[in-house]
């Protein structure tokens, strides 16, 4: 964990700082408002997750410039971390919530929207109820164990955005909430991140193909060489007025050879390239003018 020390002097990061502290006081602070629909009432759950995705693309927009915070340090988490889940924590003992449900129901039913959220709203009127409300005093609680309790304790009051914890926190709840929102894009992960990565299986299958292909074709070109070259004398010493059938035997491997190259798909290019082709065949065609 660190704490951005820029928020006790720069204006926008001070002002950040003081919304939210306003936000979750009843009755506002620093001369701003709280928040406009009281928790768990209609409405306060979409206020809940509009109100800090738009305070953390401000803090991130004034991240990208002054670099307050490494980048691992706020890369957002997509699960309930492992060393949040233990003993010292709480979990997954039923938090003090009003859906009277322990902390792993609900990590289970936000990841899988199963029972189904009717709306956004009731998204996040549930994800503030449980996991969110826990969880700032989880991290706090597991950093007790190795900072001193006022540095870990920040990330439980009201001006947790100094903390870096935070950023991972509501990173999270913004990844659920995307997922809410674009269901498709839970397939993509299956597909990148599943246990057995699909896109693993294809770009293994495409290089097994090509390892087939690449015999294939090797064999093919020895097979052709062999040909043209009956008992290997003319591969050592070109005769210069071959025999019409070997011109003719010429003439059929060069159409084959083409078939072969387009079979592999292999456009504007030759397995045999001309500087290296049997002299014979030039001799050939110049016999033949």
């Amino acid at each position: 964990m660190a704490i951005i020390t820029q928020f006790t002097t720069d204006p926008v990061l001070i002002s950040i700082s003081e919304r939210h502290h306003a936000w979750h006081t009843p009755g506002g602070a620093h001369g701003l408002p709280s928040r406009t629909f009281p928790a768990l009432s209609p409405n306060s759950g979409k206020e809940f997750l509009q109100f800090h995705h738009d305070l953390m693309n401000e803090f991130f927009a004034w991240n990208n410039v002054h670099h307050g915070a490494a980048a691992a340090a706020i890369t957002p988490w997509l699960s309930v971390p492992s060393f949040l889940k233990g003993a010292e924590t709480g979990w997954p003992t039923p938090f003090p919530n009003s859906f009277g449900v322990p902390l792993d129901v609900a990590e289970n039913r936000i990841n899988s929207n199963s029972p189904a959220f009717s709306s956004d709203d009731e998204l996040g009127i549930y994800i503030e109820d449980t996991v969110h409300n826990w969880i700032h005093g989880a991290v706090a609680a597991s950093l007790t164990l190795h900072l001193p309790p006022v540095e870990a304790d920040i990330i439980a009051h009201l001006h947790s955005v100094q903390c870096t914890y935070f950023y991972q926190i509501h990173g999270l709840v913004q990844h659920w909430w995307t997922k809410w929102l674009h269901p498709k894009n839970m397939v993509k992960d299956v597909v990148d991140t599943g246990p057995v990565s699909i896109k693993a299986i294809r770009d293994d299958h495409k290089t097994h193909i090509k390892d087939l292909i690449d015999i294939h074709t090797k064999n093919q070109i020895k097979d052709i060489t062999d040909t043209m070259r009956p008992g290997k004398q003319f591969a050592d010493v070109p005769d210069p007025f071959p025999h019409p059938e070997e011109v003719e035997s010429i003439q059929n491997l060069t159409a084959r050879l083409a078939v072969l190259e387009a079979h592999v798909g292999i456009k504007k290019s030759h397995f045999i390239q001309p500087l290296n082709r049997p002299a014979v065949a030039d001799a050939v065609t110049k016999t033949a003018k």
